[in-house]
Order: C-alpha cells, then sequence, then structure tokens
C-alpha cells in the first residue's frame, strides 16, 4: 500500500526529511534522486534490498538511516554526496569498499549492535 503512495506521488525537490520507518517498502524509486535539498532520510525497518545510484544525486543529504533493512552494498554513486555526515547501519551489515572510502571523506557509521 505504502509502495503504491510513493510511486503516485509528487515529492516536492525542497523536501528536507522524509522519514518512511516501518512501511514494509521494498524499493526506492529512481525519482528519489531528484530530491535536491533532502537532508535525512529514514528508510529503517522495511524490507529494501538495494539503494538505487539515483541517491548519489540527493547532494543536501546529511544523515541516512538504513538500519534494519537488508541493504548490504551502498552504492558507489554515494561518494558523490559532499554533505554526508553520517550513516546508521547494522553493524557488519554494508561492503567494506564504499564503507572505507566514505570515511576517509569524515562520514562517521553508528552501528546498532545485537
Amino acid at each position: 500500500m505504502v509502495w503504491f503512495f510513493i510511486n503516485q506521488v509528487t515529492l516536492s525537490p525542497s523536501l528536507k526529511l522524509l522519514n518512511l520507518y516501518r512501511n514494509n517498502i521494498e524499493s526506492i524509486p529512481e525519482s528519489f534522486g531528484n530530491l535536491s535539498s533532502l537532508e535525512y532520510l529514514n528508510i529503517k525497518f522495511n524490507p529494501i534490498q538495494i539503494l538505487t545510484d539515483s541517491v548519489g544525486n540527493l547532494t543536501s543529504l546529511k544523515k541516512l538511516n538504513i538500519l534494519k533493512t537488508n541493504i548490504t552494498k551502498l552504492p558507489e554513486t554515494m561518494l558523490n554526496l559532499p554533505n554526508l555526515e553520517v550513516v546508521y547501519i547494522d553493524v557488519f551489515a554494508i561492503d567494506k569498499k564504499i564503507r572505507d572510502l566514505l570515511n576517509d571523506r569524515g562520514v562517521e557509521f553508528e552501528y546498532m549492535e545485537y
């Protein structure tokens, strides 16, 4: 139901915070890359498996919460996010390559321990 809603609604490019916590969302549409003012994206507790490359267009993004998702790989386009400060992830859930590259750029990772 929520997925249908997200695909049918035009989200304003001036949107700063998007909280999709616990909505049973399985994927994020490519159009999310048009949210140029988005600073905080919370997709925690959703069965999402993949972040699309369009996340690299979210140039204002500061915080990304992907805790309790099925995401195991971050797209390389995340290296294009100059304002990204912190990514909330599950321990060992994300591949080391991109995590290390983002870490080298000053991005912090806050881990959830089980």
